[in-house]
């Protein structure tokens, strides 16, 4: 194990410290993409400065970060990418999760498109969507803890699923990654 600080949002960094801690272990087994910032402001109300803090942290930063992964993992022919979300990337949030809310729906989309990309390869990704941790952002999600893309089906709920949060839907032939 090794570790590094490292500012995700210089992105010239991230891709540095990667390739730095791969050529220090020999190689690198797992990716975490977890950074992020929760600082966003109703739109509209002189705040954006904070929300397009938000947005560079949790999309660009990610970004820059899965890229500098899959150009290891590439290179090795294996990797486990995951990319951490939120359950509130699956629909629009009000108030100060409006721009939160977008960046993680925007962090998922190109890890679903990675994961499509590589499948069948050696390298395999895993989006996950937590939840809330007790302090209920959103009525009725307070219970769930993180629904995954990995595992058998299209995903699985890690918690007991409040009836106004149902389980999302499979989709045809998404099976294990």
């Amino acid at each position: 194990m090794a570790v590094r600080g490292l500012d995700v949002t210089d992105h010239d960094a991230v891709f540095r410290v990667f390739r730095e801690l791969r050529d220090e272990l020999g190689g690198l087994d797992r990716i975490v993409v977890n950074a992020g910032l929760g600082k966003g402001q109703p739109l509209g109300t002189g705040y954006f400065a904070a929300n397009r803090q938000t947005a560079e942290t949790n999309f660009a930063a990610a970004l820059a970060q899965c890229e500098a992964a899959m150009e290891i993992f590439r290179e090795q022919g294996a990797g486990h990418l995951v990319v951490i979300s939120s359950m509130s990337a699956l629909r629009g949030m009000p108030r100060n999760l409006t721009t939160y809310a977008a960046s993680k729906a925007g962090v998922a989309a190109p890890a679903e498109g990675i994961r499509a990309d590589r499948f069948g390869t050696g390298i395999t990704v895993t989006t996950l969507f937590p939840a809330t941790s007790g302090r209920r952002r959103t009525p009725g999600w307070g219970r769930h803890r993180c629904w995954s893309t990995a595992g058998p089906g299209c995903g699985r709920w890690c918690g007991r699923p409040s009836a106004s949060a149902p389980a999302p839907t499979p989709r045809p032939g998404r099976g294990p990654r």
